[in-house]
């Protein structure tokens, strides 16, 4: 194992993260990695299961994006898995949050060229490399949208907090991103206008805005067609009068009966199921 990779195992370890997170190093030893291993004008090849992608890194940022998928068993890796094991040939899905779009591209080459993946991505440099690693992957069944979704029609400031992972968010938690003004726009009404298919799988990963999201959500996910929905969950990022368990409550009123919860840090994964 060369020093890079030593590095990066460190830094998704389950033991050497809580040791680093004692010691206050762990968001060090992530740059310290993405530093050693990027080199401008790089491409990635990512493996996963049967299926392989290549995508664009454009920042030592992005390597980090894309490499949570790499350390089996947790995070990233474990959510994608989750997804891919509830898709077939043929079905649809939204990413919801889909940032440079490693879910996107592994789930839109599950699913074939019957099958449909809608990409949702605010940021405007995410979702530029978004589209060129959609094209690069040659897929011609996703739809990218650079719409954020939401529980009503109203503009607002796109944060960034960094966070190891360069997270951005409308939760007003971190710094302003270039006083980058973002639509919000309510999922139902989006998919009316747009006369999107109905998904089975929807993810959403939108850092403290989920609450909002499923809301505005409401017809879409009650439809008996969603069967699925794996949400990441930010508690310190909801809004003062919104918690997990509201966000798990009103999955529940959509007709999710079972609700997987797995703790991950600070946040947590909640695979949702109908029946």
């Amino acid at each position: 194992m060369d020093l890079p990779e030593w590095i990066r195992h460190l830094t998704y370890h389950p033991v050497p993260v809580k040791v680093a997170r004692l010691l206050r190093i762990n968001r060090f030893l992530r740059n310290l990695y993405c530093r050693v291993a990027w080199s401008k004008g790089n491409k990635k090849s990512l493996s996963f299961g049967k299926n392989n992608a290549q995508f664009y890194v454009n920042s030592p940022l992005e390597l980090r994006i894309l490499e949570a998928v790499l350390e089996k068993g947790i995070g990233e890796h474990f959510v994608l898995e989750k997804l891919l094991q509830a898709l077939l040939q043929g079905d649809v899905a939204y990413d919801i949050g889909a940032s440079l779009g490693t879910h996107t591209i592994f789930m839109a080459k599950m699913v074939g060229e019957k099958g449909t993946i809608i990409a949702f991505e605010p940021e405007a440099e995410s979702y530029e490399t978004l589209k060129a690693n959609i094209s690069l992957n040659g897929l011609k069944n996703v739809l990218p949208i650079n719409s954020a979704l939401g529980d009503c029609f109203k503009e607002a400031r796109l944060y960034s907090y960094g966070g190891g992972f360069g997270s951005f968010n409308l939760a007003g938690y971190g710094e302003v991103n270039r006083g980058e003004n973002i639509e919000i726009v309510p999922g139902d009404h989006l998919v009316q206008i747009k006369k999107l298919p109905r998904p089975k799988v929807v993810k959403i990963d939108v850092e403290g805005y989920e609450f909002s999201v499923i809301r505005g959500l409401q017809k879409t996910l009650s439809d008996r067609t969603c069967q699925m929905v794996c949400c990441e969950v930010h508690p310190h990022m909801l809004p003062k009068e919104i918690n997990a368990q509201m966000v798990i409550k009103l999955l529940k009123s959509y007709g999710f009966g079972q609700i997987e919860d797995h703790p991950r840090g600070e946040t947590s994964h909640l695979f949702c199921y109908k029946g």
